[in-house]
């Protein structure tokens, strides 16, 4: 643990998940004034008990296959991820800069 405490949120961070075609079916849905209109899901919908697991398991496919030169930093993000949230720590007000420009810079990549 170190003297500053850094934390994020990865915004909508469900919704920036789709769901593939062929798995719509299963989050069909209708609105109850008109049952002959069924609508369906491409976004993993929040509050569906497997969406916790499908956001780790996005995050893990991310971090796993970021490229080679962020090796240091998804070493330190993977245990840092709760849900959507990111909590870690650092050592001086440098190394939070580095950290923030490196995370930003990986998040394009």
């Amino acid at each position: 643990m170190f003297p500053i405490g850094l934390s994020a949120d990865i915004e909508k961070a469900f919704l920036q998940i789709g769901i593939a075609p062929d798995d719509r079916d299963y989050l069909r849905f209708f609105y109850p004034n008109n049952e002959r209109e069924t609508y369906r899901h491409s976004r993993v919908v929040f509050g569906v008990t497997s969406s916790p697991f499908i956001l780790r398991a996005s995050i893990e496919h991310l971090l796993d296959h970021a490229p080679h030169d962020y090796a240091d930093m998804v070493r330190k993000l993977k245990p840092s991820f709760y849900a959507d949230n990111c909590l870690i720590s650092v050592n001086n007000v440098i190394e939070e800069k580095h950290f923030i420009e490196t995370a930003q810079k990986m998040s394009r990549a």
